[in-house]
């Protein structure tokens, strides 16, 4: 594997681990999804937390190998490390989505069903501090910044 996407591979996967890092307080993957909530929250996690990073890590690592025309030097390792970022996009999504509408996937503490056995360890959208009239814009600009800085900056660099 080239020097150029060694690099890239090797901060993207520092970046996905700290994202990743998170999903604990946000139960992304609750174990025991048994109930419409918690199994929205699977999918949706399973989609942007796993499926597309593993496909924008594909392509990218297609364009890092072949799109550096400077194998060495700064700007050849900021053209390899900025498209790492782009883990960061998926996770902000993510986050607009259940700032968006946050009842799909998770339950205020009234709300939790009279057998839900977990509510002691599933977040409840108060635990978050999510409903308080949160639209996710914050996060979606977030994502279009890091898209920006993990696509078109190393383009233009190489």
């Amino acid at each position: 594997m080239p020097v150029n996407e060694s690099v890239f591979a090797l901060f993207f996967a520092i970046f996905w681990g700290g994202v990743l890092n998170v999903s604990g307080r946000w139960r992304m993957f609750q174990p025991l999804f048994c109930f419409g909530r918690t199994l929205g929250r699977f999918w949706l996690s399973f989609l942007f937390m796993v499926i597309l990073p593993i496909c924008y890590f594909a392509l990218q690592l297609q364009c890092v190998g072949t799109g550096a025309k400077a194998s060495t030097g700064v700007l050849a390792a900021f053209a390899a490390v900025l498209p790492a970022l782009g883990i960061f996009a998926f996770y902000r999504i993510w986050m607009a989505i259940v700032e968006k509408w946050p009842r799909r996937f998770y339950w205020s503490a009234e709300e939790y069903p009279p057998d839900y056995r977990l509510r002691e360890i599933d977040p409840s959208i108060e635990s978050l501090t999510l409903g308080n009239g949160l639209t996710g814009k914050g996060n979606v600009w977030a994502a279009v910044i890091y898209g920006v800085f993990a696509v078109l900056v190393p383009g233009l660099i190489r």
